[in-house]
């Protein structure tokens, strides 16, 4: 079995913290995919109007960034996931941990999917700042941070 990391945008892949304004990456070949991955090009997202918290993938020690279909159903991070959040019902679930990476580290590489993933040529997908893609507290959210997207595919 082969396994290679495949490149999927042709021009970095933005998304916002806020105001819906999530990254769309398209898939360039079909076939069955383990997980995606990004790797930081530039900017910075932040949940709170303090810019201590500005960072690559989240907010203060916690990782806030989903992928979704096109339907804004969460595919990744995996339910395997170390999610937590707090009581109120819109911050439930939205911020987690992945052993190896923080908010600040260069790329984010999401645990695998259980089984592959079949994905088709022209399939897009959405990269989501998670108080945005819930619409939970996002009034203080500011920045945009610029990803190259990859996929693991087998």
């Amino acid at each position: 079995m082969y396994i290679n990391w495949i490149k999927i945008n042709t021009s970095p892949v933005c998304f916002g913290a806020r105001d819906n304004s999530y990254g769309v990456f398209t898939i360039p070949k079909a076939g069955h995919v383990f997980t995606f991955k990004l790797a930081h090009r530039s900017g910075y997202v932040n949940c709170d109007a303090a810019t201590q918290y500005q960072s690559n993938w989240g907010c203060i020690a916690n990782l806030a960034v989903f992928i979704t279909d096109d339907q804004q159903q969460r595919i990744l991070p995996t339910d395997n996931a170390s999610f937590h959040g707090h009581s109120t019902p819109c911050l439930h679930n939205i911020v987690y941990n992945l052993p190896g990476f923080t908010t600040d580290s260069p790329e984010l590489r999401f645990n695998n999917f259980s089984s592959p993933l079949a994905v088709s040529k022209g399939e897009k997908f959405q990269i989501w700042y998670t108080e945005d893609l819930k619409d939970c507290y996002e009034n203080d959210n500011y920045g945009q941070t610029c990803a190259d997207m990859y996929g693991l595919y087998l």
